[in-house]
């Protein structure tokens, strides 16, 4: 079982991180994104992509580095 986490970033009022994560709470993939309505996409995105491939993608981050 996956799932997607979006947390708004202690480090910037106005960055959101979001995380796929295995059943254990392990971070299989993550990113930041400027709102939330991105993050939950990408997160959603990621997610579909993970399943797609059967599980076989190295961790990505994806958007810009946190605190930018």
């Amino acid at each position: 079982m996956f799932e997607v986490i979006i947390t708004k970033c202690e480090c910037s009022p106005t960055e959101w991180e979001w995380r796929v994560c295995d059943a254990s709470g392990l971070a299989l993939m993550l990113g930041w994104q400027k709102s939330r309505t991105d993050a939950k996409h990408e997160g959603e995105k990621a997610l579909f992509n993970l399943l797609a491939s059967g599980g076989n993608i190295p961790l990505r981050k994806s958007g810009p580095i946190r605190g930018h």
